[in-house]
């Protein structure tokens, strides 16, 4: 998976540019895979993903919800799911987090809709 890939390629530090746009490519097709499915039960390995700290993360240690940005809160010290929006994609946040709900248990960002 493209993810995985930009995981282990890249450092620990912010994603470059061109590993920016490989990993909003991959979120793209990850979330147009989501959209027309039941279920993601495909996915066996870990899933990484993009957080709001421009860094990739093993997407079960990321939280998937819109409370700092509703309430302005910004340094809880806890790692958020970026807004898909910063990768053009055009989901809302809380369509975010009952899509990613699709995914295995073990996958699953913190939170979300319910």
């Amino acid at each position: 998976m493209l993810l995985e890939i930009v995981y282990t390629e890249s450092s620990a530090e912010k994603l470059h540019s061109n590993e920016m746009k490989a990993v909003c490519e991959a979120l793209r097709g990850l979330f147009t895979n989501l959209q027309s499915s039941e279920s993601c039960t495909s996915l066996t390995g870990n899933l990484y993903l993009l957080g709001r700290d421009d860094r990739r993360h093993e997407a079960s240690t990321l939280i998937c919800d819109d409370l700092s940005m509703r309430h302005g809160i910004t340094d809880l010290d806890q790692l958020f799911f970026v807004t898909l929006e910063k990768c053009d994609i055009n989901i809302s946040v809380d369509e975010t987090c009952w899509l990613l709900q699709k995914l295995p248990a073990a996958a699953q960002p913190i939170g979300g809709a319910t």
